[in-house]
């Protein structure tokens, strides 16, 4: 049974996902005078968080590849997007007012931790 537009609403949420997933990469240089300000973090601690995202983008390589090998891609790309999704909603809410109380209880302890972190 095929469903008439669902290879193209596939081939559209891909490219979204596409699209999403690039501006992730290329985002932390744009809003780099940002992050020091509002962090206060060194040209140093900027550059090990630009390595450590890209580290750990290389480390889940290898248990993304053997998903699309073990269940297939578009189960792994569905459950994928599913995690990316949400990230991506719990980090809009960083700003909202009633954020800092209700939904995201420990983001002030976390950044505390990241400051703590980059500040070696």
């Amino acid at each position: 049974m095929h469903l008439k537009g669902t290879r193209a609403g596939l081939l559209a949420g891909l490219g979204l996902i596409a699209i999403v997933s690039q501006f992730y990469r290329s985002s932390l240089g744009v809003i780099a005078p940002e992050l020091v300000r509002d962090l206060s973090l060194s040209p140093q601690a900027l550059g090990l968080a630009g390595g450590v995202f890209f580290l750990a983008l290389g480390t889940v390589q290898v248990p993304v590849g053997m998903s699309f090998d073990r269940i297939g891609p578009r189960r792994t790309v569905a459950w994928i997007s599913v995690f990316a999704v949400a990230g991506a909603l719990w980090m809009s809410l960083a700003h909202w007012p009633r954020a800092d109380r209700r939904a995201l209880p420990g983001r002030r302890r976390l950044r505390g931790q990241l400051r703590r972190a980059w500040s070696c």
